[in-house]
């Protein structure tokens, strides 16, 4: 990328512990990859200060649980991977602040494709971001099926979430 200042973090456990991404570097990175690390959860706040960040790469991970607002603030971000890691949900809305993503990569995770993955699913139909085929491990009628192809949403949960606020 000709004319972009690329900084890159390459983070080893033993060096930059889970909690303290933010610690390590200052709020001018454009790159920062965390790959094949053990981190299994990615906590609130976790890029705080991360303001223009706009490629994260957390790839080849044990990540199991990522908070609600594991990316917040990350209003630059363009490009998010969390490919090839152990994630089976995601809680709702945790691309909210994501305003500016164009690339997410979700492949190689095991996500359980039931009622609770209904917001991710409402929400690939919406996003402009291209999203790399999320696909089910379960239920068993839908394993090996990608997300987006999933029928029974629609009829088998009565509820997503979304709440209308009526004046």
């Amino acid at each position: 990328m000709p004319g972009i200042p690329v900084q890159l973090l390459f983070a080893d456990e033993k060096k930059c512990p889970k909690s303290s991404f933010q610690k390590q570097v200052g709020d001018r990175r454009s790159h920062e990859l965390l790959n094949s690390n053990s981190f299994t959860i990615i906590r609130d706040d976790a890029f705080a200060g991360l303001f223009h960040l706009e490629y994260l790469f957390i790839e080849g991970n044990k990540i199991e649980t990522i908070s609600r607002n594991a990316f917040r603030g990350l209003r630059d971000l363009t490009h998010l991977s969390l490919a090839n890691n152990h994630i089976k949900a995601l809680p709702r809305d945790v691309f909210s602040d994501l305003d500016s993503l164009i690339e997410l990569d979700l492949r190689g995770n095991k996500f359980e494709c039931d009622c609770k993955a209904k917001w991710l699913y409402l929400w690939l139909k919406m996003t402009n971001s291209t999203v790399s085929d999320v696909l089910c491990v379960g239920p068993p009628e839908y394993q090996e099926k990608k997300l987006n192809d999933v029928p029974s949403f629609d009829y088998e949960c009565t509820t997503t979430g979304i709440q209308n606020h009526y004046h």
